[in-house]
């Protein structure tokens, strides 16, 4: 079967993708547990989600999540579906709960390669008195250690297009057609309201061209951005698909795609093959806000590119999890206690709360979630990302027994010198391997380079590339190489775009318009540096031969540095001892040099010694002794001294 005969991710066309401004809702809580509301739930504004549900009627639903920040009276959206699909509203907050539920875990631990002491004290042990019926345990060496995320049926052919029917869904107008000739269904399209550009008419082709229909959506008037939910939609088909050549119109670079499909069984892709992501890649630099910076997205990204770009990672497979919190939640208002219902509904038994009040709650949400999983028995969450020049496929996804079970987790360790930075003795090369880890979070593609810059890391695109920056999946800024051409000419669809380089200057190298977005094609011996929403170009200081998005930190395990300096002193009764050095050694240099009279062993201590203070040293095992533990020298002497008079007057009797 034609893998285009299924369904679809949403799509705006013709407006302005920005992150969506967040609908306030009533926020829940469970005592003892911390405020819950849909904050910690929040949709990822850097990504396309879609939950799909593989039925046993031979149907899918999709819940596709519709992110739009602008005008309300720009939005259109448009989709391609099989048949006359059946229409209904979804959960925003759904889609951050399931994410959250099915995430992987990248988790980085530094670890400290400084090189031990080469030298620690050793003590004389405590002489024998007796009299001292309680001795201390204990021994010389205490050891050392380290501890180092409708219109009625038949209204037929206008104009060209055939109309299938007409609904009001929410807050969304809806039309569901098919069309043999897209560019006429464009014209058709316009006439009806809908602000779709001509460009949109080629994409359409290949999905009209296998016989599906279309289903187009705009907001009803007077509404506002802040009424835009998800929209479920279920259709006469047994695989979902995503429609990815029609997301290229509006796509930013290195877009994460993720589909969550819940079946009774793993899915796996049907065309395109699995990206592993390499473990050992993983890192963390400082970010923009001082926090640590995962690269996992960006690792993500070379994963699939090195897979041949059009690659799935599987990020989880097994038993669909469900949101945990107490009973008792509470929600709607700050008085009310509400109870969960059916499918974990919060219901507002009060007369000042209905459940109506409750409808577009977090309790709503996980009601939502609960009942996925009541109804399936395995979820496989599917990962990609892809700019718009590598959306030339729609992926099927099948029944695939591959997909194995388990959340996905990724553990590396990023080696550190930082408590021991200024024994290292070539500090220049710290300096070097410190500045590559800045391209740690920062992936050029393929036929990038990641450099080092004095503003930063950087990105040499090869030729025929251009660079451009971008939001990342984790909300901060990226920059990539791109291709010098854009996949959609919006002008030539009679789109008039405002020239995007007139307020952008990319230094040393030249602007170039992709689609309505500013990049710099930089200058030789010049690299790519983001700055917030544009680039610019600044000169290279060293090149690294790496796409970048991987740790460079095991460079450190070659940097020469010196011992630790050795104790200065070690008591009346303790030398040096050198010990054997299981880890690392360091050089030895002047500042690690022990004074050569503490390595000469010292005579032993006498009980008068300990009276006298001059010994704190371990006690000996065995018998009787002058116990350290006791709460003072004094003590201690005071101790001895009995058990010297005693044997005195034993001697004199």
């Amino acid at each position: 079967m034609n893998k285009l005969l299924s369904i679809a991710i949403a799509l705006v066309v013709g407006a302005v993708l920005l992150p969506t401004n967040r609908a306030e809702a009533c926020g829940c809580f469970s005592p003892p547990i911390p405020t819950v509301d849909e904050v910690d739930f929040a949709v990822n504004q850097q990504s396309e989600q879609i939950v799909f549900e593989v039925n046993d009627d031979e149907t899918v639903t999709a819940h596709v999540l519709i992110l739009y920040n602008g005008k309300p009276e720009s939005f259109a959206w448009l989709l391609p579906t099989v048949g006359v699909p059946r229409l209904d509203l979804s959960e925003n907050l759904m889609f951050g709960i399931v994410d959250q539920l099915t995430a992987p875990v990248a988790t980085t631990f530094p670890r400290n390669i400084c090189p031990e002491p080469e030298y620690r004290c050793q003590q004389k042990t405590l002489p024998f008195c007796p009299g001292d019926e309680d001795p201390s345990g204990g021994g010389a060496d205490a050891g050392f250690s380290d501890t180092g995320i409708g219109a009625p049926p038949g209204e037929g052919d206008v104009g060209g297009v055939e109309v299938l029917g007409r609904e009001v869904v929410g807050s969304y107008e809806t039309v569901t057609f098919r069309a043999g000739d897209t560019a006429l269904a464009v014209e058709w399209l316009q006439e009806e309201g809908f602000i779709v550009n001509d460009t949109t008419a080629p994409f359409m082709m290949p999905y009209a061209e296998a016989g599906m229909s279309f289903v187009a959506a705009r907001l009803v008037p007077e509404a506002d951005v802040s009424e835009i939910r998800p929209l479920k939609i279920t259709y006469d088909h047994p695989r979902p698909m995503i429609p990815l050549r029609l997301t290229a119109v509006a796509a930013e670079p290195e877009l994460t795609v993720t589909a969550y499909i819940y079946a009774d069984e793993p899915y796996g892709p049907m065309e395109q093959p699995f990206a592993t992501v390499d473990a050992s890649r993983i890192s963390y630099t400082d970010g923009a806000d001082g926090e640590p910076r995962s690269n996992y997205p960006m690792v993500l990204s070379r994963a699939v590119d090195e897979a041949g770009g059009d690659a799935f990672v599987v990020e989880f497979a097994g038993t669909p999890p469900v949101p945990s919190f107490g009973s008792g939640t509470r929600c709607c208002g700050d008085s009310d206690w509400c109870g969960l219902g059916n499918n974990g509904v919060c219901e507002c038994p009060s007369s000042d709360f209905d459940d109506a009040d409750c409808s577009d709650s977090l309790m709503t949400a996980i009601g939502v979630v609960n009942q996925l999983a009541a109804d399936h028995t395995f979820v496989t969450r599917l990962t990609t990302r892809v700019s718009a020049h590598e959306m030339t496929f729609d992926p099927e996804f099948h029944p695939d027994s591959t997909a194995s079970a388990g959340t996905r987790v990724y553990s590396s360790n990023r080696l550190s010198l930082s408590r021991c930075r200024s024994d290292v003795i070539e500090q220049a090369r710290v300096d070097e391997i410190e500045a590559a880890q800045t391209c740690a979070t920062t992936y050029c593609g393929i036929g990038g380079e990641c450099v080092v810059t004095a503003d930063g890391p950087g990105c040499v695109c090869a030729e025929g590339q251009t660079a451009r920056s971008f939001t990342d999946l984790d909300g901060q800024r990226s920059v990539t190489c791109m291709p010098a051409t854009t996949p959609i000419d919006l002008s030539a669809g009679g789109v008039e775009l405002p020239d995007a380089c007139v307020a952008a200057s990319c230094g040393e190298g030249s602007c170039i318009d992709i689609g309505g977005f500013p990049t710099c094609q930089c200058e030789a011996g010049n690299a790519a540096v983001g700055t917030d929403d544009l680039v610019t170009c600044v000169p290279v200081v060293r090149e690294l031969g790496t796409p970048g998005a991987e740790d460079f930190t095991a460079d450190l395990e070659d940097v020469r540095v010196c011992a630790p300096a050795p104790p200065t002193s070690c008591g009346p009764f303790g030398w040096l001892v050198r010990q054997e050095i299981l880890d690392r050694r360091g050089q030895m240099c002047a500042s690690s040099m022990p004074n050569p009279d503490l390595l000469i062993e010292p005579r032993d201590p006498t009980c008068a010694d300990v009276m006298a203070g001059e010994y704190t040293g371990p006690p000996a095992g065995g018998g009787g002794g002058c116990s350290v533990s006791v709460a003072s020298n004094a003590a201690l002497g005071f101790s001895c001294l009995l058990a010297m008079l005693a044997v005195m007057r034993r001697r004199r009797q």
